[in-house]
């Protein structure tokens, strides 16, 4: 929930006008709710399957390549074979879960991640001998994909300002 609290009080004067009165508000970030209020659901984990025996792969690919730190899995799950990362965000991971299917090379479906520096992690994924994909420009997010050596597609981006803005 956001608060806004009166933060001062400024007088525009316009020769041949009333004068102007403009109230600024500080904008502040509040935890709590009421019970009228419901917090948006958040992202908590996103699962992506590799075929069983390749956990060598998965951790090369995304611990190597794409610098990802390992975490322990519970120890119920653990002889599983589930491999999970941290993503940079706090709470958020990335489950990696064995299973016999494997992913089509033609889906879609994917998930991002916001990197700093596109043309060094193009450069790593080529010379781990990912395929880059390129992608339709959006204004503000230049992007790429590429495909993890179980086929999982994964799009790259670096936000560099709101694109609603620059549309304006």
């Amino acid at each position: 929930m956001l608060l806004l609290r009166p933060a001062f009080l400024c007088m525009t004067f316009i020769p041949g006008n009333f004068p102007l009165f403009h109230l600024f508000l500080l904008v502040e970030c509040c935890n709590c709710m009421n019970a009228n209020e419901t917090q948006s659901p958040k992202i908590q984990h996103v699962t992506i399957t590799f075929p069983l025996g390749q956990e060598v792969r998965v951790r090369s690919f995304y611990a190597g390549a794409l610098g990802l730190r390992e975490k322990p899995v519970p120890k119920v799950v653990k002889s599983l074979g589930w491999i999970w990362f941290d993503t940079g965000v706090p709470g958020v991971e990335l489950h990696c879960v064995p299973d016999e299917k494997l992913v089509p090379g033609d889906t879609r479906h994917h998930f991002c991640l916001e990197v700093d520096d596109l043309e060094r992690l193009r450069k790593v994924l080529l010379d781990s001998g990912a395929k880059i994909i390129e992608a339709r420009a959006l204004p503000l997010r230049p992007r790429f994909f590429a495909r993890d050596p179980f086929q999982n597609l994964i799009e790259f981006v670096r936000i560099e300002g709101d694109y609603l803005e620059d549309e304006k």
